[in-house]
C-alpha cells in the first residue's frame, strides 16, 4: 500500500509543481501540495523512512514560501523541488526493489533550506504557557471500585504526521498494561483526532514510570507522563481548550468503518482475467453440446447461463480497466523539462484521461508516447524565433487526446508545429540507401510518414540525448504492435504533424473470425476485418506473378492463407476475408469460416513468434489451438 499510494503521491506532486509554475496565484494547487507533500511525509515516517520524511519536512519549508509569496517561486526553486521529487521516486523504486530506501537527502536539505528567506523567523509558543488540565470523568471513583487508577497524559509533537494513528497506538499500548476506564479521545473519535494530548485512566498494577515509559515508547510522542488520579483535584480547576472540547469517555467501545475500495494484487487480476477465458471457453463447449442435444428445459437454462456468465464477463473486464490518466499525468513534467532543456515555449492539453482502458495495455503504453513526445517536442515544434517568423505564436501547442472508438482506445499526440518536410525525408532515406535517387523527387507525404517508422530512419542533423538516433518511430511502431494495436502518422507541412495509436480495449479476451487454411485454425481479429466474399462470385487476376482480387472498389493483393504460414498453396480457396493492416487492404484466401468466437489470447513461444507474422494463440473449445494472425505483418510482407 505505501508503494503504490507513494508513486500516486508522487505523480500529484510532480503535475501539482509543474501547475504551480505556470498559474503561481492558483490557491487550491497550493492547497493541494500541502495536502500531498503532508501524507507523503506522514506515510515515510511510519513506515520508517527517515530520509524521505526528513526530505518532505524540508520541502514543506519551501512550500510555505507559496502562501507568503504572490507570484510564485523562481525557477531555480522549482528545479530543486523536482529534483526532490526524482530522488523520492527512487528512494521509492529502492523500496520495491530490496526493502530499503536509497536516499541521502543533506544535499538536498541544504538546497532546500538556501531558498527559504534568510530573515524568516519561525515563531514558538511561549515555554511559561501552563499545562493543560484535563478533567476525569464524573464517575471515576464509581468505576475504580476502590482500585488505583493511574492519569497518564502523553503529548504528541506539533507535526506528527497520522495523529489519529499515534492516539489509537497509545490507548492500545496502555490497554495491554490494565484496564481502561476512560480516555481522550473518546474511542468513537479516534478517527478523527487530529490533537496532540492524549489521555487515559486505567486500573495497572504497573508503576507510574513504567506506564510513562509505555507511552513514551510510541513514535512522536514528545513527551509522557503518568500520575495517581485523584477525581476531586481537579473539580476547581480552570476548564482549558482540551477539557472542553473533548469530554472524557467510559466504557470504550470499538468502532469499524468499511472501506469503499480494496487495492488487489496485479496478479491476482490476471487469474482471475485467466479463469474468465477458461469460462467463456466452456461456455461456447456447452452452446455447441447444447444444439445437438434434446433435453427439455436445455436451451432455457443455457440462455440463463449465458447471460450470467457474460455479465460476470462485462464485470471481470471491467475491474482490470484503469484511466489512462494512469500514464498521462508523467507527460506535464516530462514536458516541461524538455522545454526547458530545448528552450521552447509549450502548451500542453491532456484531453480524455478518463478513458479506460485495461491494466496490461496502460502497464505498456507509457514508453511508445515517451518517443512520440520527444519527436514533436525536438522535431516538430519550432523555436520561438522560428515561430515568429512563421507567423505563429511564440508558444507551440502539444494535444494529447485519448477516447473511445467502438472495441479500440485511439491516443492521439498532436503538435502545431513545422510538419513534416516530404524532400528533406527523402534526401535522408536516399542517403541511407532506403530508396534510390531516382526516387527522391516521386516521394509524396504519405510514403515520407512511412520511411519514418523504418528501423534506424532519423532526420535529425544531430544526434542528442532527446532523439535523432534513429530508434523512437521504429521502437514504437513494434510496440504497439506487440500490443495488437496500430500507430499512424498525418502532416501538414508548416501546421503540424498528428501520430495516431489505435489499441484493443484489452489484451486477454479477443473478438475473432476463425478460419481453416491447410487443416489448421486461424484467428483474425474481428476489428481489423471489413467483410468476407466467396471467391468463385469475383475475378482473380494473375499480376506480375502475383494473384489480385479484383473488387467494386479496388483491386487488392490476394495473399493465400495456407502459403503465408508454411504450408502448401491450397489448390482453390473457397473464401477470401478482406482485412486491412499497416495502412492498406488485402484479400486473405481461406478454405473454411468458422464463424465468430471470443478468444483467450496467449502469447507465442519466441521461437514461434519471430518473423512470423502471428501475434498469439488460443486455445478451442474443442481443444485445437488457433493461431492469431497478425494483419499488420502479413500486410507488410505484401507491400
Amino acid at each position: 500500500m505505501f508503494l503504490a499510494e507513494g508513486r500516486e503521491h508522487l505523480q500529484e506532486l510532480n503535475l501539482a509543481v509543474v501547475r504551480i509554475e505556470e498559474t503561481p496565484d492558483d490557491q487550491a494547487t497550493v492547497d493541494e501540495i500541502f495536502r500531498i507533500a503532508h501524507s507523503l511525509k506522514g506515510m515515510s515516517a511510519t513506515m520508517g523512512f527517515a530520509g524521505m520524511a526528513a526530505l518532505t519536512h524540508e520541502m514543506e519549508n519551501v512550500f510555505e514560501l507559496l502562501r507568503q509569496r504572490r507570484g510564485g517561486l523562481e525557477r531555480a526553486a522549482i528545479d530543486v523541488l523536482l529534483e526532490c521529487l526524482d530522488a523520492l521516486e527512487a528512494a521509492v523504486d529502492a523500496i520495491d526493489d530490496t526493502g530499503a530506501e536509497v536516499i541521502s537527502p543533506d544535499p538536498l536539505i541544504v538546497r532546500l533550506r538556501a531558498l527559504v528567506r534568510a530573515d524568516e523567523e519561525v515563531e514558538e509558543a511561549p515555554l511559561s504557557e501552563p499545562p493543560p488540565v484535563f478533567e476525569p470523568p464524573a464517575d471515576l471513583s464509581e468505576l475504580a471500585q476502590g482500585r488505583r487508577v493511574v492519569q497518564v497524559h502523553a503529548t504528541l509533537v506539533a507535526d506528527a504526521s497520522i495523529p489519529s494513528v499515534r492516539a489509537y497506538m497509545i490507548l492500545s499500548t496502555l490497554a495491554g498494561l490494565g484496564e481502561t476506564l476512560a480516555c481522550l479521545p473518546a474511542p468513537d473519535d479516534v478517527e478523527t483526532f487530529s490533537g496532540t494530548d492524549v489521555v487515559a485512566w486505567l486500573v495497572s498494577d504497573r508503576t507510574d514510570a513504567e506506564l510513562a515509559e509505555a507511552a513514551a515508547s510510541v513514535a512522536e510522542v514528545e513527551d509522557a507522563q503518568a500520575t495517581e488520579a485523584v477525581p476531586d483535584a481537579a473539580v476547581d480547576a480552570p476548564e482549558t481548550a482540551p477539557a472542553a472540547e473533548n469530554k472524557p469517555s467510559a466504557a470504550p467501545r470499538q468502532s469499524h468503518h468499511g472501506s469503499s475500495t480494496v487495492r488487489v494484487d496485479a496478479e491476482r487480476l490476471d487469474q482471475l482475467m485467466h479463469a474468465m477465458g477458461e469460462l467463456v471457453l466452456h461456455r461456447t463447449h456447452v452452446e455447441g453440446l447444447a444444439a445437438q442435444a434434446d433435453v427439455p428445459g436445455l436451451p432455457q437454462a443455457l440462455q440463463a447461463l449465458t447471460r450470467t456468465s457474460q455479465a460476470l464477463q462485462s464485470m471481470v473486464m471491467q475491474v482490470r480497466m484503469i484511466p489512462v490518466e494512469a500514464v498521462l499525468l508523467r507527460f506535464p513534467r516530462l514536458v516541461r523539462d524538455l522545454s526547458v532543456k530545448l528552450s521552447k515555449h509549450v502548451d500542453l492539453e491532456l484531453i480524455g484521461k478518463d478513458t479506460e482502458l485495461d491494466r496490461s495495455v496502460v502497464d505498456s503504453l507509457g514508453d511508445p508516447l515517451v518517443h512520440l513526445i520527444r519527436n514533436s517536442l525536438d522535431h516538430g515544434l519550432e523555436t520561438p524565433e522560428e515561430r515568429r517568423a512563421a507567423g505563429k505564436p511564440e508558444t507551440g501547442r502539444l494535444e494529447i487526446a485519448a477516447r473511445h472508438a467502438g472495441g479500440n482506445v485511439v491516443i492521439s499526440v498532436k503538435d502545431d508545429g513545422r510538419g513534416i518536410d516530404p524532400a528533406k525525408v527523402a534526401q535522408k532515406a536516399a542517403e541511407r540507401g532506403l530508396i534510390t535517387r531516382d526516387a527522391v523527387d516521386s516521394i509524396d507525404m504519405a510514403r515520407a510518414t512511412e520511411l519514418l517508422f523504418h528501423p534506424g530512419f532519423s532526420t535529425a542533423d544531430v544526434t542528442s540525448d532527446i532523439s535523432g538516433r534513429g530508434v523512437g518511430m521504429d521502437a514504437v511502431r513494434v510496440a504497439i504492435r506487440g500490443l495488437g494495436g496500430e500507430v499512424t502518422m498525418t502532416s501538414v507541412q508548416g501546421e503540424g504533424t498528428t501520430s495516431e495509436i489505435r489499441l484493443p480495449l484489452t489484451l486477454a479476451i479477443m473478438a475473432a473470425l476463425l478460419v481453416q487454411a491447410d487443416g489448421r485454425a486461424f484467428a483474425i481479429p474481428l476489428d481489423r476485418i471489413e467483410r468476407t466474399v466467396r471467391l468463385a462470385d469475383q475475378t482473380v487476376r494473375s499480376v506480375a506473378g502475383r494473384h489480385m482480387l479484383v473488387m467494386p472498389d479496388g483491386v487488392l493483393p490476394l495473399v493465400d492463407a495456407s502459403e503465408q504460414f508454411g504450408g502448401s498453396r491450397a489448390a482453390d480457396p473457397t473464401f477470401a476475408v478482406i482485412i486491412r493492416g499497416n495502412g492498406v487492404r488485402l484479400a486473405f484466401a481461406v478454405s473454411a469460416m468458422d464463424g465468430q468466437r471470443e478468444l483467450v489470447t496467449r502469447p507465442l513461444p519466441p521461437e514461434v513468434a519471430d518473423g512470423s507474422a502471428l501475434s498469439g494463440a488460443a486455445v478451442l473449445s474443442d481443444g485445437q489451438i488457433a493461431l492469431i494472425v497478425d494483419c499488420d505483418a502479413v500486410a507488410e510482407g505484401v507491400t
